[in-house]
């Protein structure tokens, strides 16, 4: 089925329009599965009561991009604990005190005592993750550019973050995303009883969301 781009400034009727065309694809068809995919938890609120108000309500699931994986992935029986939050945070918290007992993080001793030291790293790998930079690639371009000690040490800890994932059978967010995106492209079949999927309320998506897309 063809794509449908609408473009318009804020506050223009892009989100009115996609009721309507939820309205339209349900003619004929009341029962059958539309998803909605939202940027956040408010505007999936604000976007269920515009379709309560106007009758629109059943059968329409609404997604943040996260809902989605997690769906996605629960299709296919993938679905992997996810790690995130102040769990998260401990665990880099462990793996930096790690790779600092084996000199391994000697750029960042400064920071190693720093209460916002894990969450700042987080957010770092958070950007890796969405970029969809596995940790291999990082390590390889570091090496060859000779990029220096902070991304040297920032590679040690993204490569141990990834391990620990890897063998303790668990998933951050955006790696989450990442096993969609392979759900999707192992298995032509996944999520192919939806009759639409519309997309509202996004200025841009990053490398995960565009390939789920």
């Amino acid at each position: 089925m063809p794509a449908t781009l609408l473009l318009a400034p804020a506050a223009q009727g892009k989100t009115e329009q996609a009721v309507r065309r939820i309205a339209a694809a349900r003619v004929g068809s009341p029962l059958s599965t539309i998803v909605v995919l939202l940027p956040s938890r408010n505007q999936v609120q604000a976007f269920r009561a515009r379709l309560a108000a106007q009758g629109q309500a059943l059968g329409v699931r609404l997604f943040t991009f996260y809902d989605l994986y997690a769906d996605l992935l629960a299709q296919t029986g993938g679905l992997l604990p996810r790690l995130d939050g102040a769990v998260q945070t401990d665990l880099l918290r462990r793996l930096t005190d790690r790779l600092a007992g084996q000199g391994r993080l000697a750029y960042y001793t400064p920071l190693l005592d720093k209460p916002g030291f894990p969450a700042t790293l987080r957010d770092t790998l958070e950007v890796l993750k969405r970029a969809r930079l596995a940790p291999e690639m990082l390590a390889a371009a570091v090496a060859q550019a000779g990029l220096g000690p902070r991304l040297d040490a920032l590679s040690a800890v993204y490569a141990a973050y990834q391990d620990w994932l890897l063998a303790h059978n668990w998933a951050d967010p955006e790696g989450l995303g990442w096993l969609s995106a392979l759900a999707l492209e192992h298995n032509p079949t996944l999520a192919g009883d939806w009759r639409s999927l519309v997309v509202d309320g996004f200025d841009e998506f990053n490398p995960t969301q565009l390939a789920v897309l």
